[in-house]
């Protein structure tokens, strides 16, 4: 197989389990709710790809699913998951490249870091709109604490697929 064909069809194997994960998110998870909140498994999505395709194809991929979450849910200013998940995706790239070996202890701190910069973009935001601060930290927190259960699986899944895409180039 060529370099270009390996690329073409590894991506649109991320891709098509990403679109699966997406399905989840929207036909099971937005139905379990606690004080309100849901999972909210995009950040985790680009956080777990980071670790694995490095910086160029994990910023990349991030966009895409930026520019998609954009579109599909209402965040706080157009194009605000789109930069978050690309800088996120630029930290983890390097978290990876300079301190922790991919692992799940790097899948963990990749997915804090990519709802740090998530909850605290969208709690700026807000906050410039008068909402109060322990309301937009509680729901954070809830958020953070019902998706991260989902964080071995999600991690199980996309490290197995870059493992045999690794292995047949």
């Amino acid at each position: 197989m060529q370099p270009r064909q390996y690329i073409i069809i590894k991506w649109c194997i991320y891709s098509a389990f990403t679109l699966l994960l997406f399905l989840l998110q929207g036909c099971v998870l937005q139905y379990i709710r606690v004080r309100g909140v849901m999972p909210f498994l995009y950040p985790m999505l680009a956080g777990t790809i980071a670790i694995y395709e490095g910086r160029t194809g994990g910023a990349f991929f991030a966009v895409g699913l930026g520019a998609l979450c954009d579109i599909s849910r209402l965040g706080p200013a157009p194009g605000f998951f789109t930069i978050v998940f690309a800088v996120s995706a630029l930290l983890i790239a390097l978290l990876v490249e300079y301190l922790l070996p991919p692992s799940f202890l790097c899948a963990l701190a990749s997915v804090s870091i990519t709802f740090f910069l998530t909850d605290m973009g969208r709690l700026l935001f807000y906050q410039s709109r008068g909402a109060a601060v322990e309301a937009l930290l509680e729901v954070a927190v809830i958020e953070y604490l019902l998706t991260l259960p989902l964080l071995p699986l999600v991690h199980r899944w996309y490290r197995r697929l870059h493992r045999r895409l690794s292995e047949e180039y």
